[in-house]
C-alpha cells in the first residue's frame, strides 16, 4: 500500500493540537457501545463523543439539536470515504493485513513526532479521543489518500508534472495587479491604461498614489473561483487589461504579463494538494448526502454536553 505519510502526519498533528475546552473525561467500556448506524456501518459512542466535543469546542452555544445534526454530518462524511473506497478500490479494503500495518506505521510516526507515547496519550485525551478511535481515523485518512490516487489517475491532478502541463495549456496566467481602496481610483488607472500608458510608466505619478502593486501575481484556474481569478484568466495575451474587479482587499486592475512557468515548479506540490482536497471534498459530500444515519435507543437518549 502506498502511504502519504507527510499529509497524514500533518492532518493528524493538526487534529492532536486542536484546542478544546471542558474537563477531560475517562473512557469506559461504553466507548465501544453502538449508538447509531450510518449506511452499513455501526457507529460507536467514542466516535459520537469526539465529533460532539469537537463541534462544541468551536460552537459552545450550540443547541443539542445543532450538535446532533453536526455529528451526523461529520460521521456520514467519514464513512462516505469508506463507501467510496469500497466502490473504487475494494482490494485495499479487503487487504486487512496491509491496511493494519499501514495504520501501525503511521501511528508510530506520529508518536515519534510527539516525543513518545505519554505525550501521544495526553494529546488524545485533550481532543476527547482514544487510541481505538484515532487508529480508525488514521485508517480512513490513509484510505482517502489512496482514493485520491485512484480518482485522479490519468488526469491533470495525477501528479506535479500533470498539473504543471495543465497550467501551461492556458489554465494559469501571470499579471501585474494594482489594487486601490476606492473604485474611482481604479477606474482612473484603467482609463490611463486604455489610452496606452503602462503601469511601469505611471510609477511615481498621482494615478498610482495609495495603490498596492503586485508585479508578478499568478492566477490558477479553478483554484479559488474568486472574481479576480476569473477575470485574470479571461486575459488572452500579454498586454491585455482587465476591467475594475472588486475583491476582498479592494478594487483591482490587472495587466497580463509574460508567464514564467519555471518559477512555478516549486509551488506545484502545495497547489496539487489544494486542488485535490477541494475536489475530493466535493466527492465525499456528494456521497455523504446519499447515506442514511439512524440513532438507536441509546443514541436517541444521548445528551452531548454530558459526554464531557
Amino acid at each position: 500500500m502506498k502511504k502519504r505519510y507527510i499529509k497524514i502526519i500533518a492532518i493528524a498533528l493538526s487534529l492532536l493540537t486542536l484546542v478544546t475546552t471542558g474537563t477531560l473525561g475517562t473512557f469506559t467500556l461504553r466507548s465501544r457501545r453502538v449508538v447509531a448506524e450510518c449506511g452499513d456501518y455501526k457507529i460507536r459512542y467514542e466516535e459520537v463523543r469526539f465529533e460532539a466535543m469537537t463541534y462544541l469546542a468551536r460552537n459552545p452555544d450550540a443547541s443539542e439539536e445543532e450538535v446532533r445534526l453536526a455529528v451526523e454530518q461529520a460521521v456520514k462524511e467519514r464513512y462516505a470515504v469508506l463507501a467510496l473506497c469500497n466502490e473504487k478500490i475494494p482490494e485495499l479494503i479487503e487487504d486487512a493485513k496491509a491496511l493494519k500495518e499501514a495504520v501501525k506505521e503511521s501511528e508510530q510516526e506520529i508518536i515519534d513526532s510527539l516525543n513518545g507515547k505519554s505525550d501521544y496519550r495526553q494529546s488524545l485525551k485533550e481532543i476527547y479521543a482514544n487510541r481505538h478511535f484515532f487508529k480508525q481515523f488514521l485508517e480512513i485518512t490513509l484510505l482517502q489518500g489512496e482514493l485520491e490516487n485512484e480518482v485522479y489517475k490519468d488526469t491533470w491532478l495525477e501528479n506535479d508534472q500533470s498539473l504543471l502541463d495543465w497550467w501551461k495549456a492556458g489554465n494559469c496566467v501571470r499579471v501585474t495587479r494594482v489594487t486601490f481602496a476606492d473604485r474611482a481610483d481604479a477606474e482612473a488607472l484603467l482609463g490611463k491604461l486604455n489610452e496606452g500608458e503602462t503601469v511601469e510608466s505611471l510609477v511615481g505619478s498621482d494615478v498610482l498614489e495609495g495603490s498596492t502593486i503586485d508585479p508578478r501575481y499568478y492566477y490558477f484556474r479553478d483554484l479559488h473561483g474568486t472574481a479576480d481569478e476569473i477575470a485574470a484568466l479571461e486575459l488572452a495575451a500579454p498586454g491585455d487589461v482587465s476591467g475594475v474587479v472588486e475583491t476582498e482587499g479592494g478594487y483591482c486592475v490587472m495587466v497580463r504579463v509574460m508567464d514564467d512557468f519555471e518559477t512555478l515548479v516549486y509551488q506545484t506540490s502545495a497547489a496539487l494538494n489544494l486542488y485535490r482536497e477541494a475536489s475530493i471534498t466535493d466527492l465525499i459530500e456528494e456521497k455523504a448526502a446519499t447515506m442514511t444515519f439512524t440513532w438507536n435507543r441509546r443514541g436517541r437518549k444521548l445528551s452531548f454536553r454530558d459526554m464531557k
